[in-house]
């Protein structure tokens, strides 16, 4: 998340921000030096661990688009897209300046080579169930590639926003262990220099990058073995960064010169119930009661993160606010109340009620989780529930929670931008561990997805989180947050920015009044604590393989589609380019300069002012029809539409007519080439509900 995540298929049909051009700011120069405890197993996207791209991967690689600090869309290696008038067809055109960092261009062929490698089921690429609805992708004309779907959905634009890798390098060293770990040529930022592994992974500045050098020479990021190790470097004043530090750890960290950046987390935890075991709402609603959230945080994650109020983290764009209002509060004694008026009674008087046990499993691995695991055993039996802790090794909890072998367990799920919440939601998903089937749900998700507008998706959204927070299938327990550390004098840091630090790690500068006096030989990082350190160190920092990440593995492998059904569509010419970006001007590089042909308009595109909504047809009343009518509309120089036809309808056309006389009623402020208004045609969805 953090990001803005309405499908921009939206900037097509109403309009576009005209992009100001990226640059650098900040002193060029000096030595970064990050610290994590999460060094990655790769550095090629095409094979990514399971838990998501290293930040150390953005620095190294480019994809066709990125976020800016608004959270909007903004070019990268693709200067500009449009959308067919069908919306099945994404069309990219490769920016001329996009090189690779041996300074040769970035082409089609890399492209086009890239996605044959991913959905290649021999290559075993990790995320391919996000490609799943992508039909083929095939070059147009000299620059551009054009991705098809086989359906029109929200994440069209994200999904196809893939990190190209060289054509040569994929047909002729793809099965290398060397290709599969090191990268020999990047796109981004930076490039690699050398990786040390088990200590460190040195990048270096990219001359070639599109938006050209970045602000500082050299990256470091060095990979500490315990927290003592760490903080004995932070004391000298070696580390710069210290990224993804633990929640429960972090007030261990309290020197002078670091600052802790909070950054609000996009994965909540929860107690998943069986509810073949536990159906009765009423009785989740006390044992939810029975639990004080507030103090989970404050206790294991050491105030570290805030409390979950439902199936979509507070910094997501589809959160809705007004699921605070539904939030159950600890009340202990209400809880045990509630118990007893269900019939509930404790014969033998040994302070629990009868026939009322709750056993948590939880993955052993992973100890805040067993931490929280035994901090909610005691609030139940405060109620009167006789309950206790299971701790299982990793693959032995999945086991049981496929099984559906548990009464309750913890668990997390990560929300990311392209939200699909079908696998844990839907009455067949296949993380659906506690069998919660609400028909009203699976309609909501149908449409939620395939919704273009965000608007509209965000009420469809906000619904769906009500229904699920109301039945109370999960305890949403928390959101943990993600902790930073900066040392003092390092600067580009907007605390107002969305991304997340790790996203825009390379926009970060170092001034020349905060940089070290004498050079430092980052090869000797923990060199100091093993010569000097006469304690027993905290335990080592191991990252294994979470059950969480196992999910996600097995998910994302999964390139059969899902049960929502493709659009029958025609062939269609393209809209208007939206986002254009203006060709950078790079000192001391050799280019051609553009001819007066190559140079293109500067395209504003029609934006809406006022917007009419349509009246639903008796006929598509009695048959219960709903849908979206897709109107392409002539706008002319004064806004006005004069010209409507359907180019996507539903429900044999029955909403047509009506659909084309709202789009008439539609008011635009005029579109532009050049900053004169001119004459443009649009798609706008017309919704019936």
């Amino acid at each position: 998340m953090k990001k803005l995540l309405l499908s921009m298929v939206l900037l097509v049909m109403f309009g576009c921000v005209k992009e100001e051009r990226f640059s650098y700011k900040g002193e060029k120069g000096g030595t970064l030096i990050v610290a994590s405890f999460e060094e990655p197993t790769t550095l090629n996207p095409l094979y990514p661990p399971i838990s998501g791209y290293s930040p150390i991967t953005y620095l190294l690689f480019s994809s066709l688009h990125k976020f800016d600090k608004n959270g909007k869309v903004m070019p990268c290696i693709a200067s500009s897209w449009e959308f067919s008038e069908d919306l099945t067809k994404i069309t990219y055109y490769i920016d001329r300046n996009s090189k690779w960092s041996d300074g040769s261009p970035i082409t089609q062929k890399d492209i086009l080579k890239t996605f044959e490698a991913m959905k290649d089921p021999k290559n075993n690429y990790p995320m391919i169930g996000r490609l799943k609805y992508i039909k083929n992708v095939k070059p147009i004309g000299n620059n551009g590639v054009q991705f098809e779907f086989t359906m029109v959905y929200a994440d069209e634009i994200l999904n196809s926003n893939i990190f190209p890798l060289p054509a040569k390098l994929i047909e002729e060293k793809l099965n290398s262990p060397s290709f599969k770990e090191m990268p020999e040529l990047t796109s981004g930022p930076y490039k690699l220099n050398q990786w040390k592994k088990g200590e460190y992974i040195e990048l270096l500045a990219n001359e070639n990058y599109i938006y050209g050098r970045p602000p500082v020479d050299r990256f470091v990021f060095w990979f500490p073995t315990s927290i003592d190790e760490l903080i004995d470097e932070m004391k000298l004043g070696h580390i710069d960064i210290v990224l993804n530090f633990p929640p429960d750890k972090a007030k261990d960290i309290n020197l002078p010169n670091y600052k802790i950046l909070i950054e609000s987390g996009n994965s909540y935890t929860f107690l998943g119930w069986n509810l073949n075991l536990f159906k009765d709402k009423r009785l989740r609603t006390a044992l939810t009661m029975a639990i004080d959230r507030q103090n989970i945080i404050q206790n294991v994650l050491k105030g570290y993160g805030e409390l979950s109020y439902g199936p979509i983290p507070s910094n997501h764009w589809a959160f809705d606010e007004g699921i605070k209002g539904l939030f159950i509060g600890y009340n202990a004694q209400k809880a045990m109340d509630i118990i007893r008026s269900l019939g509930y009674i404790d014969k033998n008087r040994d302070r629990y009620f009868d026939n009322l046990n709750v056993e948590i499993l939880v993955d052993q691995n992973d100890e805040i989780k067993v931490k929280v695991a035994e901090m909610i055993v005691d609030y139940l039996k405060k109620a009167g529930v006789n309950s206790s802790v299971k701790k299982l090794n990793t693959i032995d909890f999945i086991t049981r929670l496929e099984k559906g072998d548990f009464s309750a367990f913890i668990l997390s799920w990560n929300v990311p931008r392209e939200f699909e919440p079908g696998p844990v939601w839907s009455s067949t998903g296949i993380y659906n561990f506690v069998k919660y089937k609400n028909p009203d749900i699976d309609n909501l998700i149908e449409k939620g997805i395939l919704t273009l507008d965000k608007k509209e998706s965000k009420k469809i959204w906000s619904e769906f989180q009500r229904i699920i927070v109301e039945d109370i299938p999960y305890t949403f327990l928390y959101v943990a947050s993600n902790i930073s550390f900066i040392r003092d004098g390092i600067e580009g840091i907007d605390r107002t920015d969305k991304r997340l630090i790790s996203e825009k790690i390379d926009e970060i500068y170092i001034p020349s009044s905060s940089r070290p006096a004498t050079t430092f030989a980052f090869e000797e990082l923990g060199k100091h604590f093993r010569e000097t350190s006469t304690v027993q160190p905290t335990k080592k920092i191991v990252t294994v393989e979470t059950a969480e990440d196992i999910l996600r593995r097995k998910l994302l492998s999964q390139p059969s589609p899902d049960t929502l059904k493709p659009v029958e569509k025609k062939e269609e010419t393209p809209v208007t380019k939206p986002v254009e970006k203006p060709v950078e001007e790079v000192k001391e590089e050799k280019k051609e300069t553009p001819t007066q042909e190559e140079k293109q308009p500067q395209v504003e595109l029609p934006k809406p002012i006022k917007i009419a909504m349509p009246t639903t047809p008796e006929a598509a009343k009695r048959l219960g029809l709903k849908g979206t009518v897709f109107v392409k509309v002539l706008i002319d120089e004064n806004g006005d539409v004069i010209k409507a036809e359907v180019v996507k309808s539903f429900g044999g056309g029955v909403c047509d007519q009506e659909a084309i006389n709202t789009a008439m009623k539609w008011k635009f402020s005029p579109g532009k080439i050049n900053g004169v208004p001119a004459q443009m045609e649009q798609t706008i969805p017309i919704n019936f509900k």
